[in-house]
């Protein structure tokens, strides 16, 4: 995440634990989101890359309350590189190609 937001990766996880204990709070009014992204624009964050780690992190939380994940790491470490099965690409392929055939043949009868 470090390479994709340009910001030390020491800091970005100090942004996401600051943005892991306010959320523990519950949901975020609109004058607290303002404030978190601020901060992270002071940071050195874009404001967009600071709305996506505050929604990711909202996510995250909203998944440990769920009992789905408990590690803060996860979110800042790369994604994982296994790509969809290929037959599973081709299928849905097909699958579309042929929902748009039968539309075109429902509305040339």
């Amino acid at each position: 995440m470090q390479q994709l937001l340009g910001v030390d990766q020491a800091i970005l996880k100090g942004y996401c634990r600051a943005l892991e204990q306010k959320l523990a709070d519950g949901p975020l009014s609109l004058s607290d989101r303002d404030r978190l992204i601020a901060r992270g624009m002071r940071l050195g964050l874009k404001r967009f890359d600071a709305n996506l780690v505050l929604a990711a992190m909202e996510h995250r939380c909203q998944q440990s309350r769920l009992g789905l994940t408990d590690r803060l790491e996860d979110i800042s470490s790369e994604p994982d590189s296994s790509p969809l099965p290929r037959w599973l690409a081709w299928g849905t392929a097909l699958a579309v190609q042929g929902m748009i055939m039968i539309g075109l043949w429902w509305v040339m009868r």
